[in-house]
């Protein structure tokens, strides 16, 4: 995506600082594998298993949504809110879910949802602006 301009399936395209883009994906596989790397290494403990794997998942949901703005360009005026709402309903129903079940939101739940939610705009932010990763994503590139 770097080298080329586009993903491969051809229906994301980025005009302008590509390495800037690859934060997003990057970032999120990320903190997908160590949310997936903890629920396992919690799996005997499941209230917490569950916490980590649900959030795990959530991680996911930005790249198809990244997508389904490519294969629809009227949705390109807003592509921030075009992922961000349906991720910020998924952490709000994890929040619902645990407010409806046990009448209070277990500690884990608060925490996975302000990663969830401010890990986008410091992904944006000092993260993908920075020349450092800049740096680090052209040297993957090579």
């Amino acid at each position: 995506m770097v080298r080329r301009g586009f993903d491969l399936s051809g229906d994301l395209r980025i005009d302008r600082d590509p390495p800037y883009a690859t934060v997003f994906a990057l970032s999120n596989l990320l903190i997908f594998a160590v949310l997936a790397i903890a629920a396992l290494a919690c799996r005997r403990k499941p209230e917490i298993h569950k916490r980590l794997m649900l959030f795990a998942n959530i991680e996911l949901m930005p790249a198809p949504l990244a997508h389904l703005i490519g294969h629809a360009p009227w949705l390109a005026s807003r592509p921030a809110a075009i992922v961000m709402i349906p991720i910020s309903v998924f952490v709000m129903a994890a929040i619902a879910r645990d407010l409806l079940a046990v009448r209070r939101i277990h500690p884990l739940t608060w925490g996975l949802a302000a990663l969830r939610i401010l890990s986008g705009p410091l992904e944006a932010g000092p993260i993908g602006s920075s020349a450092a990763w800049h740096r680090f994503v052209y040297w993957l590139a090579r």
